[in-house]
């Protein structure tokens, strides 16, 4: 039986949201859906690369290690993100180092079996490339905003695109305007997701607290202004 979670994480993955959903249900038949306790690593940075992950629940972090005993955070994994694309090229090992930091259900394919599976289908091999595409245009976005933004506007995206992710849509409305999100990861890693020191991103909060943007709790976020936030975070347009 297909688990219903695991394909929705699998369409909201930009490397593989370009397959259809005959596709998508052959890819989650091959491979397994586990749940795993904070601190379970996946893999160590110089690993053979031998199976791409898919986050369905929790949160992962990619990281290179630093000095013996400590490790230094990366990029945080939300449900709907991947890890492991080294595996995709044959004879490749990973670049950095995986670890679960929230209890996750995470769903894994051997590479040996993707490439099976990519030999026989052509047509995945084109819905991954797609995906590919994909998921390197929004990192360009990414690298674009954190190179072109304040520490504020950065901030006031990120609870924007939590707001209109799909994977957020739980996000709980007060009948008066005002919109709740939970945060994905601890606002540490947070930080360190949007390029800026923990200190930083409590001088952002304090910025947009004018769109009546404050915490409630150690992960959620209330947005008292969003049609301000966003008009606050596009760009302005040339004249």
């Amino acid at each position: 039986m297909i688990d219903s979670a695991t394909l929705t994480a699998i369409r909201h993955n930009p490397l593989l949201s370009g397959l259809d959903d005959a596709e998508q249900s052959v890819l989650v038949s091959l491979g397994a859906t586990t749940r795993l306790p904070a601190g379970t690593v996946l893999y160590e940075r110089g690993d053979a690369a031998r199976h791409l992950f898919v986050v369905v629940e929790g949160t992962i972090a990619l990281y290179v290690p630093d000095e013996p005993g400590t490790t230094v955070p990366l990029y945080p994994l939300s449900p709907g993100d991947s890890a492991g694309e080294e595996s995709l090229a044959p004879d490749s090992h990973y670049d950095m180092s995986a670890r679960v930091i929230t209890d996750a259900v995470v769903f894994s394919i051997e590479s040996r079996r993707l490439s099976r599976l990519l030999d026989q289908r052509f047509d995945l091999v084109l819905g991954m490339l797609v995906g590919m595409s994909t998921r390197l245009r929004g990192l360009v976005r990414e690298i674009t905003a954190l190179k072109m933004a304040s520490t504020a506007e950065r901030l006031g995206i990120f609870l924007l695109e939590l707001v209109e992710a799909r994977a957020s849509s739980r996000h709980e409305g007060k009948g008066d305007g005002r919109i709740v999100v939970t945060l994905p990861f601890s606002k540490q890693m947070l930080a360190q997701k949007l390029g800026m020191q923990p200190e930083s991103l409590s001088r952002a909060f304090g910025k947009l607290r004018r769109f009546g943007v404050q915490g409630a709790g150690q992960t959620q976020v209330v947005i008292g202004d969003p049609a301000g936030l966003r008009a606050f975070c596009q760009p302005e347009s040339p004249t």
